[in-house]
C-alpha cells in the first residue's frame, strides 16, 4: 500500500514539474513576442500610448533641413521614440533611417548607431537620384513605407 502512495505522489509531483514547465515556456515565448512588436527597447512606452502612430497624418518619407548641430536629441533616440522633426512644415516621427556601411545600404534606428536590418543591397546598385537622397538623409516614419523604398530600390 505504502508502495502505490509513492507512486502517486511520484506522478503527481512529475505532472505538476511538466505543467509548470509549459507555463514558464509560454511566459517567455509571449513576453519574446511582445518585445519582438514593439521593438527591442521601451517596450513600456510603446504599451502606455497604443494607437499614436495611427492619428497622425502619414507625411511620407523626406530629409531634415536643419544643420547637423541642431537636433539636441541625437544619439539620444531609442526604437519606439516618438522624437518630432520639422519636415516641410509638418512634424513626423521617424523611427529609421538609411545609412551606406562598407558599401552594403544597412537601416538603422534613427538617430543611433543601432542596426535595425542589414540589407545586403550593394550601393552601387542605386541610380544616381537614389545616391542624393541617401547623401542628404533618408528616414522612415514606418516598417511598410521602409519596405516599400527597399523594394523599389532591387526593382
Amino acid at each position: 500500500m505504502n508502495h502505490k502512495k509513492s507512486m502517486r505522489i511520484f506522478w503527481l509531483s512529475l505532472f505538476l514539474l511538466l505543467i509548470s514547465g509549459v507555463i514558464i515556456i509560454a511566459a517567455v515565448q509571449l513576453r519574446a513576442h511582445k518585445k519582438a512588436e514593439t521593438g527591442p527597447d521601451n517596450v513600456a512606452q510603446q504599451e502606455t500610448s497604443p494607437g499614436k502612430e495611427e492619428t497622425e497624418p502619414d507625411t511620407g518619407s523626406a530629409t531634415i533641413p536643419s544643420a547637423p548641430g541642431d537636433d539636441p536629441a541625437k544619439g539620444q533616440a531609442q526604437p519606439g521614440d516618438q522624437s518630432l522633426q520639422q519636415t516641410n512644415g509638418g512634424a513626423a516621427p521617424y523611427l529609421y533611417e538609411l545609412k551606406i556601411r562598407n558599401g552594403h545600404l544597412e537601416v538603422y534606428y534613427y538617430h543611433t548607431n543601432r542596426l535595425f536590418l542589414y540589407t545586403g543591397i550593394p550601393y552601387e546598385m542605386l541610380t544616381t537620384k537614389q545616391r542624393l537622397d541617401l547623401q542628404r538623409g533618408k528616414y522612415f516614419i514606418d516598417e511598410q513605407e521602409l519596405y516599400g523604398y527597399l523594394e523599389s530600390c532591387t526593382s
